[in-house]
Order: structure tokens, then C-alpha cells, then sequence
């Protein structure tokens, strides 16, 4: 169920979506990841707690996650440091020898 509208924008935080999202636990599935995956989040992404993100890269197999967290940025990554996302992920696919 929807809470209390956020200050600035007027819509029910946590969003619908947002609840469905965490109600989608697969953390029972981790073990069968059989591909490297990259995973972090910014640190002053709200959505995902820095715990989660490490818990997660732990329990995925045979060290093939990799990630942690993003400094000075937030949830859309993407947006707010494009470059260090770039050259973060050239990273990793070039560890992997994927590229």
C-alpha cells in the first residue's frame, strides 16, 4: 500500500512499483547464476541499501560478481556520472576478457 506523498512531487512514497519490487525476493536463486554480473549502486541511492548490494555479491558463486558502491552518486547512475559508469563497465568486461 502506497504511503504518504512525497513533499516535492505529491505521489504516494513508496511508489506501487517500489512495493512490488521488494516483495520480489530471489535471493534463493542466487546460487544458480552461472555468468559474471556486475553490481553496485551509488551511495546515496535510498532505494537499495549498501548491505543488500554486498550480501548479494557474496552469495552469488564462484566469484563471478563483482561491484560495490558508486561514490558521489545516487540511484540513476546513468545520468549522473556517465563517464564513470563507462569506464566502470569497460572495466569489468575487460577482467571477464568479454571484450
Amino acid at each position: 500500500m502506497p504511503g504518504k506523498p512525497c513533499a516535492s512531487c505529491q505521489r504516494p512514497y513508496p511508489s506501487e512499483a517500489t512495493v512490488a519490487i521488494a516483495g520480489h525476493d530471489v535471493r534463493e536463486h542466487l546460487h544458480k547464476i552461472e555468468c559474471p554480473i556486475l553490481l553496485f549502486k551509488g551511495e546515496a541511492d535510498y532505494h537499495v541499501p549498501e548491505q543488500a548490494v554486498m550480501d548479494t555479491i557474496a552469495a552469488i558463486p564462484d566469484g563471478l560478481a563483482e561491484g560495490g558502491i558508486a561514490k558521489k552518486m545516487g540511484h540513476l547512475i546513468m545520468t549522473e556520472g556517465p563517464e564513470p559508469l563507462a569506464e566502470t563497465c569497460l572495466g569489468f568486461l575487460r577482467r571477464r576478457k568479454i571484450i
